[in-house]
C-alpha cells in the first residue's frame, strides 16, 4: 500500500470595484484538504476524494450584486490537464474536478479545463456562503509509484466582477 496524503488548497483573492459602487466591503475564501488515504498501484482501482472550497462575502456599503469565478492552478508539479503531487523525484498523478462524474478539470478555464463561478446579491450587510465541491482522484495503474508520503498546494483564486 502506498500512503498519499494531503493535497491542500490554498485561497486568493482578487477584489474590484466597479461603477462607483462597491462590488463586496469583505470576502474570504477557505478551503479544505483533500487527503486520498493510501494508493495501491497494483490494485487497479481509482482513489477519490473531496473537499469544500467555500466563498463568503459579505456587503456593508450598499445592496449590490455581484459575480465571480473560483479558478484552481495547477499545484505544485505537474499541469492542469494532469496535476502531479510528490517530490522533485516522486511523484503521482491525480486531478481535480468541479463535477462528480470526474469528466470537467476544475482549473483556470486554460487547457480545456474549466472554473466555478457564483453570484451574490445582498440585503445590506448580510453576507453569504457558497460552497463549491473540489472533486479529486488519482488514476489506477501508476505502476511506477514509489511507497511514500505526497503532497501538493493548488492556489484558488476568486476573481470578483
Amino acid at each position: 500500500m502506498k500512503r498519499l496524503v494531503l493535497l491542500r488548497l490554498v485561497p486568493t483573492m482578487a477584489l474590484s470595484m466597479f461603477g462607483g459602487h462597491c462590488v463586496a466591503a469583505t470576502c474570504s475564501v477557505a478551503a479544505g484538504t483533500v487527503n486520498f488515504g493510501a494508493y495501491s498501484p497494483i490494485s487497479g482501482s481509482v482513489v477519490n476524494s473531496t473537499a469544500t472550497v467555500a466563498v463568503s462575502c459579505i456587503d456593508y456599503c450598499s445592496c449590490t450584486f455581484g459575480s465571480y469565478t473560483v479558478a484552481l492552478n495547477a499545484g505544485t508539479y505537474g499541469t492542469l490537464g494532469t496535476r502531479q503531487m510528490g517530490t522533485s523525484t516522486l511523484r503521482v498523478n491525480y486531478n481535480i474536478y468541479k463535477d462528480s462524474a470526474y469528466t470537467q478539470i476544475w482549473g483556470d478555464s486554460t487547457s480545456s479545463t474549466f472554473t466555478n463561478s457564483g453570484s451574490y446579491a445582498f440585503t445590506c450587510a448580510f453576507g453569504c456562503v457558497t460552497n463549491f465541491t473540489a472533486y479529486g482522484q488519482i488514476p489506477a495503474s501508476q505502476t511506477t509509484v514509489q511507497a511514500g508520503s505526497y503532497s501538493s498546494t493548488v492556489t484558488v483564486t476568486v476573481t470578483y466582477t
